[in-house]
Order: C-alpha cells, then structure tokens, then sequence
C-alpha cells in the first residue's frame, strides 16, 4: 500500500556540506525522493571532497516513521562507506517532543557510524563541522 508523502524538505550545497531543511513528521515515501534529491547533492559535493558532512534542521514534529527510519538508516551506512559521510550536525527547530526526536537520529546514525551533534545555532553547527572537518579530504 503505498501513501501520500509526510514532511518537506530542502536541500543545499555549500563547500564540503550538505545543509538539509525538513519539516516533519517523515514517512518512508518522502524518504525515497529526499533520496533521490540527496543523491544529486552528494554527486556536486563529491566532485571536490572526499568526505563531507551535513546541517540538518529538524523542524517541528520531526520524527521518522519506522519505515522511514530503516531506509534513512540503510541509506547513512551506505552513504558512510561508500560516498564519504561522515559528520552530521543537527539544529531543532520548534519542536515538539525533542527529546524523542533527538534520541531517533542519534540511534540511526550512531549505528550508521556517522559522527553527529546536537546544536543550538547554526554558528555552533558549522563551528563544530569545522573543527571535524579540518584534516577530513
């Protein structure tokens, strides 16, 4: 059975780094075109890096489908080993049940093997990406 999508995202390229914009709640059809769409910003950010990390803004209920959590999981390890994905950085915005949320993508990625941080403002965010990210390519 398939179902309409949940959530909305934007994606850009800057540098070495992915910055993501979603808004939640997520399901696993939403999670098959952000594949899609992450797949043609990694392709420009791998032209010139190896490696290369992520900004990601959780807004409001953020949370993933179980679905959508085993895809976006399976699509981190893949992107860790294969593609050079290595550090995420994530910003809550508005959000509801946070704590939830928090513990969700810090689960996912920790198993994906993605070194990740919770921050409070972007300038954390790119600062901690920064100090990661200095000796990365």
């Amino acid at each position: 059975m398939s179902f309409s999508t949940h959530g909305t995202y934007k994606i850009e390229v800057a540098d070495n780094v992915i910055i993501v914009d979603g808004h939640g709640p997520f399901n696993e059809e939403l999670l098959t075109a952000y594949n899609s769409d992450i797949n043609k910003a990694i392709e420009k950010v791998s032209e010139k890096h190896k490696k290369w990390g992520q900004i990601v803004y959780l807004n409001d209920n953020a949370l993933l489908s179980p679905e959508a959590e085993k895809k976006l999981e399976a699509e981190s390890r893949w992107l860790n080993q294969n593609m050079g994905f290595r550090f995420c950085a994530f910003i809550l915005v508005n959000m509801q049940g946070s704590q939830f949320v928090q513990k969700q993508y810090e689960n996912l990625l920790h198993v994906s093997g993605i070194n990740t941080k919770f921050c409070e403002t972007l300038e954390e965010a790119e600062e901690w990406l920064r100090h990661k990210t200095i000796n990365m390519n």
